[in-house]
């Protein structure tokens, strides 16, 4: 069962970390408010963070730091304050994990452990990369591969090879086991950290470009016409309330977000 939140018309990407929710776009499609935003319990409103500023969607947080990325390099929230960090080529995509920053820069695959003044490059280069972090781990994808780093983003190593695209990948935990879920040009396929046993994921419908998969919450995700969601490593698969048609998801602190069109 989900529930709508107040969410303004014209909100285009939301982000969910610790308990806290932000979007960008506009508020109400007022003239000059496009912006990043955060969500307001006490008020059930959006609170203005930063107006548009050579924004773009690219975003990594740490605790209440947050990243954003611009058309100049990055803007850097901290302490109430937001600062500006130039950049010879601006970021493609960001990811944090506790005070170490990890992004995409051109070709080159850097991490930072001073806030991002310093970006030192990591052992990745190539064109397509993309970064995120997922339970305390620096990931790294490029077109036909996945890595994963455990020294903080300076190297990576492949886990990932032999299927094709690889559109995601997700680490999830469920009871004591981990496991990583890749969405590939195959299909979908999971496999327990640490081994290289890659399984096929059944989908309750067949996957294409136009299907969406994501594990948040130790549940399954899968939107294809409609949402579904399995709670047994895709063995079984039941549809939302609602038949509602999702295209993300996030979980945080005992709750699950979605995104349906503009709203949440």
């Amino acid at each position: 069962t989900w529930l709508p939140m107040h969410t303004p018309n014209g909100g285009t990407d939301v982000f969910v970390d610790n308990g806290n929710i932000y979007y960008y776009g506009d508020k109400g499609w007022v003239t000059g408010s496009h912006g990043l935003y955060q969500y307001n319990t006490a008020t059930d409103d959006w609170d203005l963070l930063q107006l548009e500023i050579n924004y773009q969607p690219i975003l990594a947080f740490t605790g209440a730091e947050i990243w954003m990325g611009s058309s100049f390099g990055m803007w850097h929230l901290q302490n109430g304050s937001w600062t500006t960090i130039i950049m010879a080529v601006p970021p493609t995509s960001l990811a944090a994990v506790g005070t170490t920053l990890a992004g995409v820069s051109g070709n080159d695959v850097f991490y930072s452990n001073d806030n991002g003044a310093t970006r030192l490059p990591s052992n990745l280069s190539g064109p397509g990369f993309r970064v995120f972090a997922d339970e305390g781990e620096f990931y790294a994808i490029s077109e036909d591969k996945a890595y994963r780093s455990l020294d903080n983003g300076m190297t990576y190593n492949p886990i990932l090879t032999g299927l094709g695209t690889v559109d995601n990948l997700i680490a999830f935990t469920v009871g004591t086991n981990k496991f990583w879920l890749a969405s590939t040009a195959y299909g979908a396929y999971q496999c327990l950290q640490g081994t290289n046993d890659w399984t096929w994921v059944s989908l309750p419908n067949s996957y294409n470009d136009e299907a969406y998969l994501k594990a948040a919450g130790e549940v399954l995700f899968f939107t294809q016409a409609q949402t579904a969601f399995s709670m047994d490593y895709g063995s079984n698969w039941k549809v939302t309330n609602g038949l509602h048609k999702f295209d993300n998801f996030a979980y945080d602190v005992g709750t699950w977000y979605a995104r349906k069109g503009l709203e949440v």
